[in-house]
This record gives C-alpha cells, sequence and structure tokens, in this order.
C-alpha cells in the first residue's frame, strides 16, 4: 500500500492563527518608531498591521512583508497604544507602549 501525503503552504487556519501568537514584536516600550518583528517569515503573505489609540481610533496602518525587519511607527505622543494584526482571516491584538 502507498500513502499520499499532500504538503500545503503554511497558509491554513490553525497554522496562521499559531504564528499571530508566537511572533515576537519588540522592544516594547518603542523607541525611535521602529518595532522590529521576529518570526513573521512564517506568514508567508505578510500581514495587515493597524496602530490603535486606547480609545479605538485608528492611528496609522500599513502591510509588512516577509523580508522586512520592522514596521515604521508614526511618530505620536508618548503612551500606551493596541496594535492589531490581520493575516488570512485571523487577528491578534496586543498592548504597545510608545516612547519618544
Amino acid at each position: 500500500r502507498w500513502a499520499v501525503f499532500m504538503l500545503r503552504e503554511a497558509t491554513n487556519t490553525h497554522t496562521t492563527e499559531q504564528h499571530l501568537r508566537q511572533m515576537r514584536l519588540y522592544p516594547n516600550p518603542v523607541r525611535e518608531g521602529k518595532l522590529y518583528v521576529g518570526m513573521g517569515e512564517h506568514l508567508s503573505r505578510g500581514f495587515q498591521w493597524e496602530l490603535l489609540d486606547l480609545q479605538g481610533r485608528l492611528q496609522s496602518a500599513g502591510h509588512w512583508q516577509p523580508g522586512e525587519a520592522y514596521l515604521p511607527l508614526p511618530k505620536t505622543a508618548s503612551g500606551m497604544y493596541l496594535i492589531r494584526l490581520h493575516a488570512n482571516g485571523h487577528q491578534e491584538v496586543r498592548k504597545l507602549f510608545l516612547m519618544p
């Protein structure tokens, strides 16, 4: 008997959800507007991101592609913000502290 296995790109929903959770975003607090991404290369199509204030107002947004080292965040007032990451129908929200 022979078994046939199909290999799929790592875009199934369970894998995408895991990769979003395991992704490292650093440093926190963020200085100089650069939020570095670790383990994002597992998301072959990249991800969308949104920076929100604590009232839920959109401050900035963009798309991250594998190979890019960091997310360029805008110069905003110091304080706590939320960053929402979207990939393949899943999202992850994290707290960020922005410093001057």
